[in-house]
């Protein structure tokens, strides 16, 4: 049986379509329990039947008004195909959950993959944050390295020198 759309174009019951989510999680429990939010995306998303094609953390940050008394907000981003029917449910579930504040919903048919593959920004922060740590860690062993060898010099020096002090002129 079908269903008929705005422009008289049907539409078959049970078409999946491809649709982006934009969730947003409340901040300290994103923090605290990461995975509990991705759960929670989760499993709105296996209730709804959709088939998630990916889930990733966007940006954490400072929301412009508060939402239920909330000043900041984790984003996360997702791609997914489910049945067009079935994204009011999920809309619903996210205005049910403890965890999610809301949830933005358009469909995605036209993005291409290409588009879907750019790294989120938190993706971005946490490859600098990775690089910024390397460089220090090979800077503290570079500095480690070249302060071994100023002080192997200096006891080299030390020894190569004849100190003969008599105590009797120093006092």
């Amino acid at each position: 049986m079908a269903r008929r759309r705005a422009g008289g174009v049907a539409l078959a019951q049970g078409v999946m379509r491809k649709y982006e989510g934009l969730f947003l999680a409340d901040s300290a429990a994103a923090t605290s329990s990461w995975d509990g939010i991705i759960a929670t995306v989760n499993t709105i998303m296996s209730r709804a039947g959709a088939e998630v094609l990916s889930l990733e953390k966007w940006d954490d940050r400072r929301l412009c008004y508060t939402i239920e008394g909330r000043n900041r907000g984790c984003y996360l981003l997702s791609y997914f195909n489910a049945d067009p029917s079935r994204v009011k449910g999920i809309e619903r579930d996210v205005q049910i959950s403890d965890d999610l504040l809301r949830v933005m919903i358009l469909r995605a048919d036209q993005i291409p993959d290409e588009i879907q593959a750019i790294p989120t920004p938190a993706m971005l922060a946490a490859k600098q944050a990775k690089e910024t740590a390397d460089r220090r860690a090979q800077n503290q062993q570079e500095g480690q390295e070249q302060e071994a060898a100023v002080t192997d010099d200096f006891v080299a020096d030390l020894e190569d020198e004849d100190i003969d002090v008599d105590l009797d002129e120093i006092v």
